[in-house]
């Protein structure tokens, strides 16, 4: 019996011995293991990158997309270059020629209150130009219709005593 013990204990050793071989021959040299590091890290990196082209790619998209519904939308709204023009000119009121005078600024002050306050306006109707010097009030800007126009016109000259210069225009729908 000892000598089948002495048999096994012999093989046992043989068998570790081998795998301790075996595990310092696979063990790679450390530039291997560096050099493996290496392309590691570049193939992350090179996702990485693939990645973010998807990911611009897909904004672009999108960003070329909402561009073209918002060029619908500027075709289908008001084009103000030509007012913004005839305004630099000189020709026409605007809201930097609006009176210091007390009176002037009160009067605006009441007719653009009376504006907002007004619930059945559009916000083109609430947002126009209203413009007082030495008691005149102009009214300048678009409105969505016709009777929008008539009720903004009576609010004002209500309150300025009649004193009105009408230059609001009704926005075409296109």
């Amino acid at each position: 019996m000892p000598r089948v013990r002495r048999i096994h204990s012999a093989v046992t050793i043989i068998g570790m011995t081998v795998s301790v071989i075996t595990f310092f021959v696979s063990v790679p040299e450390p530039h291997a293991v560096s050099a493996a590091l290496q392309v590691a890290a570049q193939d992350n990196e090179d996702a990485k990158r693939s990645n973010a082209k998807k990911a611009m790619s897909a904004i672009a998209a999108s960003a070329e997309d909402n561009s073209t519904e918002m060029n619908v939308e500027m075709q289908n709204s008001a084009d103000n270059t030509g007012k913004n023009v005839r305004d630099k000119s000189g020709a026409t009121l605007t809201p930097m020629d609006q009176s210091n005078d007390q009176r002037d600024l009160d009067m605006t002050q009441k007719i653009r209150k009376a504006l907002v306050a007004d619930d059945s306006l559009s916000n083109n109707a609430k947002n126009i130009k209203v413009i007082t010097v030495n008691g005149i009030v102009t009214l300048r800007g678009p409105v969505d219709s016709a009777e929008e126009r008539k009720k903004i016109v009576a609010k004002a000259k209500s309150i300025a005593n009649g004193k009105i210069n009408n230059q609001l225009e009704i926005r075409s729908s296109k």
